[in-house]
């Protein structure tokens, strides 16, 4: 009888520990912003970034503050990583890093970050493994991140299809640094996504271009629908939407609470950085 109690609170134990240590929250929802180098990323420092995610979540009932984080950008045919390395073939580095200070900040306010690349011609599951292996260590790291717009884009419009085999892969490679992180795939066409939806995959649209705000939700309402088996995701605020969005009082928050009343399987809202001063300045 002693020994089972004693397992049971052991279990108990560690469920804490990985609660606190990971921040396990399976079903939450997470909102805040899309950042990039070639955006508003380096212009501020982390404080910007950690205020503006809390504003956003802040609005929208059950969110939690989040970012998606930006460091392997296309340049021609390759990825450039935003941190010191060794060239390889279709990879380059940055002399100096730039994610560290921000990593450390969004640890501290407890964020939750996503890590995402452009691949270009790069070798996806090295890129994995080169950020992973230097940042999974901080707290606030989620999951890895792939632009499909831009996986080979020079021998493919608008980036190469994914297929399932390749998710299985990729996914394996996230989670052997860390079983709780996922992995995410965005594109505004369905037909670049695979065909096998599997668990801990989110599906991130960034569909943009409507013609009126009705166009948008309806736009979005057919990507959940047919990713209905699994967690989506959005990007907006793009500047060729400013008509749209620039007519509401609070942008961040009439159109977050919109998606979620209209999008049962929504997980993730993130507003992009090419605007994100003029709803939240600096």
């Amino acid at each position: 009888m002693k020994e089972n109690l004693v397992i049971i609170i052991l279990f108990i134990v560690v469920t804490i520990f990985l609660y606190f240590k990971y921040g396990l929250e399976s079903d939450a929802g997470l909102a805040g912003w899309r950042s990039s180098g070639y955006g508003y990323q380096q212009d501020a420092g982390p404080d910007y970034w950690i205020d503006v995610a809390n504003n956003i979540s802040s609005k929208l009932a059950g969110y939690s503050p989040s970012g998606i984080w930006i460091l392997g950008v296309k340049d021609g045919t390759s990825c450039l990583l935003q941190f010191p390395g060794n060239d390889q073939e279709y990879i380059t580095f940055s002399d100096n890093d730039m994610n560290e200070q921000y990593l450390d900040a969004f640890d501290e306010a407890g964020l939750k970050v996503w890590l995402q690349a452009e691949p270009a011609n790069a070798d996806i599951e090295t890129l994995i493994d080169l950020v992973l292996s230097r940042y999974s260590h901080h707290t606030c790291v989620i999951g890895f991140g792939i632009d499909v717009e831009w996986i080979k884009d020079e021998e493919y419009e608008d980036g190469k299809p994914v297929t399932s085999a390749e998710v299985g892969i990729w996914l394996g490679k996230i989670k052997a640094y860390n079983p709780n992180y996922k992995l995410f795939l965005k594109h505004w066409e369905i037909g670049k996504m695979p065909e096998t939806h599997l668990k801990d995959v989110v599906y991130i649209c960034d569909d943009q271009e409507f013609d009126n705000y009705e166009d948008m939700m309806e736009r979005f309402e057919d990507w959940s629908e047919h990713f209905s088996d699994a967690e989506v995701g959005f990007q907006y605020g793009y500047e060729s939407d400013r008509q749209i969005w620039q007519s509401f009082k609070d942008p961040t928050g009439q159109i977050g609470n919109d998606i979620i009343e209209r999008i049962p399987n929504c997980c993730g809202l993130y507003w992009v950085d090419f605007t994100i001063t003029d709803v939240f300045q600096p």
